[in-house]
This record gives structure tokens, C-alpha cells and sequence, in this order.
């Protein structure tokens, strides 16, 4: 028999143990700490615990991604996207910065339909029955639910 695991039962393996020279090799292949952190983070990790000098060598050579945040960028940024959700997934620091401010109705207002009384009063007449009502428009439905129904 050969023995592929040589870590003891339970336990995730040994930390792998890298050179500085093989460090700054690796670190030479990628452009930006963000890559190199998610494709290859055993030498990331390696290169912070060798010290700050030694790490900043490793980086040196590669660009810093920050980008300085204000609300005429925001909106730029959060124009390039149909949805809040979208906008958070694709750019979180701009959604960040938007939300924290409390400016995210100004920047993206919600596509979600504010019911008043009135409008619930026409939907409501739309439906013969309840149920029906309730299955084709339950934002409707939920909001009388919730603020009209005891006026009925």
C-alpha cells in the first residue's frame, strides 16, 4: 500500500512551507492582491507572516485597486445595473457607501409598488373573489391584511 495522507486522522493537513524566493515567484504571477489572495491563498498568508517588509516586497510590483467613493460616482456606477441586488453583488463598496449614507432611495429607488389605501381599493375591485385577490396580488392583498382590514 501507498500512503497518499500522511496528516494524522481528523486533522486538515500540514501548512505548506514556502521559500521567500518561491513567495516573490508567486506573487510576480498575479496583478493585484485580490488575486493573488483568492487564487492562491496558502502564499498569501505565507508572505504576511514572514513580516510587513518582506510582504511588501512580494506587492510591489502590483496595482492598487481603490477606488475613492462619492455620490456622483455612485450613481454612475449604480446606473449600469437594473436591480439593487445586482448593483450589491456586482459593485459592494458603491452599494456601501450609498446605503451607510442613507441616499439609496435617491440613488435607486425601490421597483417595489407602495400601496396606499386608495390603490388597494381599486386593485381589490380588479378580483371576484378573495382568494383570487389574494394569489394575483398579494402585495395588495397583505398591505389591507396589515392596515385596512378592521376598517372593513
Amino acid at each position: 500500500f501507498k500512503i497518499l495522507n500522511r496528516a494524522s486522522p481528523g486533522s486538515l493537513g500540514r501548512r505548506a512551507t514556502y521559500s521567500k524566493a518561491e513567495l516573490i515567484r508567486i506573487a510576480g504571477k498575479f496583478r493585484t492582491i485580490t488575486k493573488w489572495v483568492s487564487k492562491n491563498p496558502g502564499s498569501h498568508g505565507a508572505a504576511r507572516r514572514h513580516g510587513r517588509q518582506f510582504y511588501s516586497q512580494c506587492i510591489a510590483h502590483m496595482t492598487v485597486l481603490k477606488r475613492k467613493w462619492t455620490l456622483e460616482k455612485a450613481i454612475v456606477e449604480a446606473r449600469k445595473f437594473s436591480s439593487r441586488s445586482e448593483w450589491q453583488a456586482a459593485s459592494s463598496h458603491s452599494y456601501q457607501m450609498v446605503f451607510k449614507a442613507g441616499l439609496m432611495d435617491v440613488v435607486m429607488p425601490s421597483k417595489h409598488r407602495t400601496w396606499s389605501p386608495e390603490l388597494v381599493e381599486i386593485e381589490r375591485k380588479k378580483y371576484k373573489s378573495v382568494r383570487e385577490w389574494a394569489d394575483r396580488s398579494p402585495g395588495s392583498y397583505n398591505f389591507w391584511k396589515k392596515h385596512m382590514r378592521e376598517l372593513h
